[in-house]
């Protein structure tokens, strides 16, 4: 070691300059991590804006609801998580931060309402859409390398068209009428019955199907009235949705029946050279005290059957009607003790559940629905007028109605009993279904109202109520079955749909 202090004075400042930072370096090292924070900032302050906007104007949907103000809670912790990853400048959490807030606007757009006559295919595609155009310019500004921002680009020019294609013509088609081939036919519900394990029935309107549905609103199938077979002959059933359109496209026959014709062209609206099944049209549902199904067979006059169905879908019993008899709006319901049949001709036909007719009972009116009440009544709507029935006296007690507001041209068409005594009938000029007390002098409460959007309707047709108190109305124009809780708010859009049409000449009553 060097004793001399002028060396020793030289290696202890050269060990404390190679200690001390280059203040060039520094001043470099400090740029480059403000840098870093900017590009992190930015892009922040981008999702921040969108995520807050969103959650305002789109917020979470429960059960047709907004909740705005939990949404933006949600939003506001999420962006918090965020923003600490970018003071830390911690990637791994910013990016968990980032998925977790596109998460929720996907989340949002999937819960948001939509116009009833936009199918469920063009939905899911152009709300996913908005989750791009959030999350993609977030990318672009974290300033990715080049060889990622062309991936990106080319990953938003082909899911913008994807999903474009995919989304944009049913939504046309639905909202500005546009002439597209849509791949599936919504249903047109009309009729409404429920059994007591809360199995829902419809008719669609577009020919020949009885629609089944859970009690969680899924489609387990279709009867077909106009394939049923000979009673005790065994049938098709309740056939699950696309099982008759693979036979078909297979050519097999599902009963020794005739070959089916083909029709076409623009006055039926039915797919030309598709093969179809025979015409079949509705004047109402209903279901027994043993869930057995009723319909009447209207499509080849002079000729009327009553027809029965197990809960399987499988024909258990028909009956031909009086040769005086003509099918009406709303024209079968049922109890435990009777079934209900009523003629265009004012007239109240009661049978036993083995076809036999009991009695005929006039009213003095073309008869606009039926309906039990759960006193052993029968309810028989009229030109704003409601009859009550005993069945088994037949005395007649005749109630005139309270009339709505507005549009008094068209009468009331569709009726329902409630389990509390109240009566639900369609307003159909208004569009809108009344609650009238058990009383029959007071409107108590409206549903609905002209309009494509979950709770309103155009063209509401059947009414019916579960055992746990929930409303059913089925909105034929917009083709859907809208289901109400007990106090009147809509908690269920239900749907379906079949590959191509079975048959487009059927009305549902509108020509009673």
């Amino acid at each position: 070691m060097s004793s001399d202090p002028t060396v020793q004075t030289q290696n202890d400042l050269g060990l404390r300059a190679a200690d001390t930072p280059d203040p060039v370096n520094t001043a470099s090292g400090t740029a480059e991590l403000a840098a870093q924070g900017r590009d992190l900032v930015l892009p922040a302050i981008f999702l921040t804006g969108a995520a807050l906007i969103l959650a305002w104007l789109d917020p979470l949907y429960f059960q047709f609801r907004p909740y705005p103000i939990e949404t933006i809670v949600v939003v506001l912790v999420e962006l918090a998580l965020i923003w600490f990853a970018v003071w830390r400048r911690h990637m791994a959490l910013l990016y968990i931060g980032v998925g977790i807030v596109l998460a929720t606007l996907a989340v949002q757009s999937v819960t948001q309402p939509s116009p009833l006559s936009v199918p469920i295919v063009a939905i899911w595609p152009l709300r996913m859409l908005l989750v791009v155009l959030v999350g993609v310019p977030w990318a672009f500004l974290m300033r990715p390398p080049g060889w990622l921002n062309r991936g990106l680009v080319a990953f938003v020019v082909s899911t913008v068209l994807v999903l474009g294609f995919w989304g944009g013509p049913a939504t046309g088609a639905a909202l500005f009428g546009w002439n597209v081939a849509l791949p599936i036919v919504n249903f047109s519900p009309y009729w409404l019955a429920i059994d007591s394990h809360n199995t829902v029935y419809a008719s669609d309107t577009y020919g020949g199907v009885v629609w089944v549905f859970d009690q969680s609103g899924s489609a387990r199938g279709t009867i077909r009235p106009a394939r049923a077979p000979a009673v005790g002959t065994p049938g098709p059933g309740v056939l699950p949705v696309g099982i008759e359109e693979e036979l078909r496209l297979a050519h097999v026959s599902l009963l020794p029946t005739p070959a089916p014709t083909v029709v076409g062209g623009p006055s039926t609206g039915a797919v030309p050279g598709v093969p179809v099944l025979a015409g079949f049209d509705f004047c109402g549902l209903a279901v027994d005290g043993s869930d057995n199904l009723y319909t009447i067979d209207t499509s080849n006059p002079p000729t009327f059957s009553i027809l029965r169905f197990n809960p399987d879908g499988n024909i258990t019993g028909r009956w031909t009607t009086p040769s005086d008899y003509g099918p009406t709006r709303g024209c079968i319901a049922a109890d435990n003790k009777y079934l209900y049949v009523a003629s265009r001709f004012g007239a109240i036909l009661v049978y036993d559940f083995d076809g036999n007719l009991l009695r005929t009972i006039p009213v003095a009116y073309q008869p606009f629905g039926i309906a039990p009440d759960h006193n052993g009544k029968l309810l028989v709507l009229g030109p704003n007028l409601l009859n009550r029935i005993d069945p088994d006296t037949s005395t007649v007690v005749t109630s005139t109605l309270p009339m709505p507001q507005q549009n008094l041209t068209i009468p009331y068409q569709s009726l329902a009993v409630l389990q509390d005594g109240d009566v639900l009938v369609t307003d159909v000029g208004n569009n809108q279904v009344l609650r009238i007390n058990a009383t029959l002098d007071a409107i108590m409460a409206k549903l609905g109202g002209q309009g494509v959007w979950p709770g309103e309707f155009q063209w509401p047709g059947g009414l019916a109520q579960d055992t746990q108190g929930r409303i059913y109305i089925a909105d034929a124009q917009n083709r859907v079955i809208q289901r109400f809780d007990a106090n009147g708010k809509v908690e269920a859009i239900w749907w379906a749909a079949r590959s191509y049409p079975e048959n487009q000449t059927s009305s549902d009553g509108d020509n009673y």
